[in-house]
């Protein structure tokens, strides 16, 4: 008991191509996304390592020796008159 349909076979096959094409573009279009999508958070990640690292580095490379500041003494000048 096998149904017959009317379409030819040559439709049949370009319907089967099409939907192929259709199928595997979509699923490009989806894998594109993805990979962008990581690829964002894989950049954000590395940019805040390097950040943090490189905060670090300036942090920790502080001079900490206390800063003598000399202020300048005044004193009265005498006048000869």
């Amino acid at each position: 008991n096998v149904t017959r349909t009317t379409e030819t076979p040559n439709n049949t096959y370009r319907n089967g191509y099409v939907n192929g094409r259709n199928i595997e573009r979509n699923y490009q279009v989806e894998r594109d996304n993805e990979n962008a999508a990581n690829g964002l958070i894989l950049g954000i990640l590395l940019t805040s390592l390097v950040g943090l690292i490189a905060g670090a580095f300036w942090y920790f490379n502080q001079n900490d020796a206390a800063v003598e500041t000399n202020t300048p003494v005044e004193s009265p000048v005498p006048v000869n008159t």
